[in-house]
């Protein structure tokens, strides 16, 4: 099998979040994962995938220029209700294998 081949075979793990209803949520969790939004991709294993998973869902609860960031475009309220949707959508995420067959044609 020529390593072109062989390559496109290869399966690798992505970080997908699940799309939102509006900027600040809700989550459509039902939404299929075709739709959803990859945060990482090209992660070699399943325990790779889940524990850079758990280090983005820590980053952005305490990063706070995540905030500060939405609040020179946004209210403050609107930037909090925003940053809280982001951040129960990253709580969200899943590990899923690229031959996932509910990801059909999606990368």
């Amino acid at each position: 099998m020529k390593a072109c081949h062989a390559a496109a075979l290869a399966v690798f793990w992505l970080i997908i979040r699940p799309p939102l209803l509006g900027p600040a949520g809700p989550l459509d969790r039902n939404a299929p994962l075709k739709k959803w939004a990859i945060t990482e991709m090209i992660l070699d294993t399943y325990a790779q995938c889940e524990k850079i998973r758990g280090q983005i869902i820590q980053d952005v609860a305490k990063n706070p220029s995540i905030k500060e960031g939405l609040l020179t475009y946004y209210r403050q309220s609107d930037a909090l209700r925003i940053f809280e949707g982001m951040k129960e959508q990253y709580e969200h995420s899943v590990c899923v294998s690229s031959d996932d067959p509910r990801l059909n044609g999606y990368y």
